[in-house]
């Protein structure tokens, strides 16, 4: 009976001790992410990588984004995860792909959000252009 008493004891000592090492490990994997709140409010976004393009309302951050004069545009922002970093383009458009190998971004942009700048130079401001940014490497 004593043997059968001190074996049961062990084994709940043994389970015990498992169970205190399980919540251990647990309490360790379950530790809080870091977390960067970048303080852009943000209509879209679209990443790869480690890069991510945000589509930013100028009456969101009350400024004028793109230099063009007014609050009335959607601007691509860009950020850099591995740094930490926000890119302000100043190109009211949309981010169609991002390359994380060569930082490299291509926006769609408005002519007429724009500032009404004929950018295709086909004499008006009714399209959609397209450009390609490179976003710092090394800042």
């Amino acid at each position: 009976m004593k043997r059968c008493l001190y074996l049961t004891i062990a084994a709940v000592s043994l389970v015990a001790l498992i169970t205190v090492m399980a919540l251990d490990a647990k309490a360790e994997d379950s530790s809080s992410p870091h977390v960067t709140n970048l303080k852009l409010q943000s209509l879209s976004t679209r990443g790869e990588g480690h890069l991510l393009a945000l589509l930013i309302r100028e009456t969101a951050i009350t400024g004028d984004l793109n230099d063009d004069g007014d609050l009335k545009d959607q601007v691509t922002y860009a950020y850099d995860m591995k740094r930490d970093k926000s890119y302000n383009l100043k190109l009211a458009g949309v981010a169609l792909h991002i390359d994380p190998k060569t930082h490299k971004m291509a926006v769609l942009v408005s002519e007429k959000n724009q500032g009404g700048i004929d950018l295709d130079g086909d004499g008006d401001a009714n399209d959609f252009v397209m450009h390609i940014t490179e976003i710092p490497k090394n800042h």
